[in-house]
């Protein structure tokens, strides 16, 4: 395996797949002019979420948009921002986080507040 791309050891030669996802204004450089197995970081692009960073290995090796895997918070991706009318029954103390630090989906704990008053604090994971 060639430390340095060359011309025929490069990611848009051997992953000419990954090319329309590489950014092209955010990254300096081409995708030829990268090792494919280099854990350098660069820009792609994601439909849902215009862009994110990551190594080039772990995109080589399958890894995808950290956002949409749920691996991180997206500012206007997340609880608060996809169900605002959730954010009256939000708990302000018992919650460890904030609702816009939450993925949708989180598989976490968190507590509410029951909006009907009868039931008082409940939990959800």
């Amino acid at each position: 395996m060639a430390k340095y791309p060359t011309k025929d050891y490069n990611l848009g030669i051997l992953y000419p797949h990954l090319i329309d996802e590489f950014h092209p204004i955010l990254n300096d450089k081409s995708p030829f002019d990268y090792n494919p197995s280099t854990r350098q970081k660069v820009f792609w692009r994601c439909d849902k979420h215009d862009h994110y960073k990551m190594a080039i290995k772990s995109k080589v090796e399958g890894s995808n948009c950290h956002y949409c895997s749920g691996n991180r918070v997206h500012p206007k991706d997340n609880l608060k921002t996809n169900f605002p009318h959730l954010v009256k029954e939000w708990h302000p103390t018992k919650n460890k986080k904030k609702m816009e630090e939450y993925t949708i989906g989180s598989r976490q704990k968190v507590y509410w507040l029951c909006s009907t008053k009868k039931w008082g604090v409940r939990h959800t994971f």
